[in-house]
């Protein structure tokens, strides 16, 4: 358990957003599911750079746009609906024309709930479509940490899903309720897509999403149909924790590992 008051004594230079979990991100036993948590990332980054001006409809005025190239994400406590959830997070110094940016969530006891390590960076946007600017562009957006207290974990990379043994096929098409404000497909459709389109068996029990990578290729758009292949990697799973990959055509890929995630208690009022 983390020591709440520590915690926010130590980041209080983050940007935080408190919140509630709301019963449409919940599973059927209203636990908030892992797909979700991912949608918390997006919104609290997003509201951390409106805060500074440099939000999404700032950059509009000028072609530009943020977009996600890849995030990692670790889950340690399911949570139940109606709890209250503090969210915190920070961008570090940019590398090029990767910025980095860490989200922490912690629960109303203290307890981290998830975490998740991401990498974000400025694109240019014409016809419609985006390119990567130069880096100049990036760097030049907004102040951030030089010095993050914790490393984040490598950035994952894409993968030709035939390395891991047999896959299986589910198909796919973009409708208008996938896109988001950007104009193409939203990052949480790839996530909730590829935990989807995983065996129903995995979840019994008390297992869940333990452990989540993905990397964003290119965006889909609207109409855009792909092969979401899975496979799982039996080499390297063990009776504890099943690991598959995921490829959405050639737009994302992703590493998903199952196992046992902790249970907070239900909320009775």
């Amino acid at each position: 358990m983390l020591n709440f008051a520590h915690f926010f004594r130590k980041f209080l230079y983050m940007y935080t957003y408190d919140t509630t979990v709301i019963s449409p991100f919940c599973d059927s036993d209203y636990y908030l599911t892992g797909k979700y948590c991912f949608y918390y990332i997006q919104e609290v980054a997003g509201r951390r750079e409106m805060s500074v001006g440099t939000g999404i409809p700032a950059l509009l005025k000028e072609n530009k746009s943020w977009v996600l190239l890849s995030t990692h994400l670790e889950f340690y406590k399911k949570v139940y609906w109606q709890t209250p959830i503090h969210l915190v997070t920070e961008g570090y110094k940019p590398v090029g024309m990767a910025a980095p940016r860490r989200v922490m969530c912690v629960d109303d006891e203290g307890d981290e709930v998830f975490r998740g390590d991401s990498i974000f960076a400025v694109v240019g946007i014409e016809d419609g479509k985006h390119r990567l600017i130069k880096p100049n562009e990036v760097t030049d957006r907004s102040t951030y940490d030089d010095d993050p207290a914790i490393p984040f974990a490598p950035r994952f990379r894409k993968f030709n899903i035939d390395d891991y043994g047999t896959s299986y096929v589910v198909k796919h098409k973009v409708l208008h309720t996938d896109c988001d404000i950007n104009g193409h497909m939203n990052n949480l459709k790839y996530t909730s897509w590829m935990i989807s389109c995983l065996p129903s068996n995995v979840f019994e029990g008390e297992n869940d999403v333990q452990e989540m990578d993905v990397v964003f290729s290119h965006e889909l758009y609207l109409n855009d149909e792909v092969d979401i292949r899975v496979c799982f990697d039996e080499k390297n799973s063990t009776p504890e924790s099943k690991i598959y990959y995921v490829a959405i055509g050639e737009a994302s890929y992703g590493k998903i590992k199952i196992g046992k995630v902790r249970k907070g208690k239900m909320r009775t009022e």
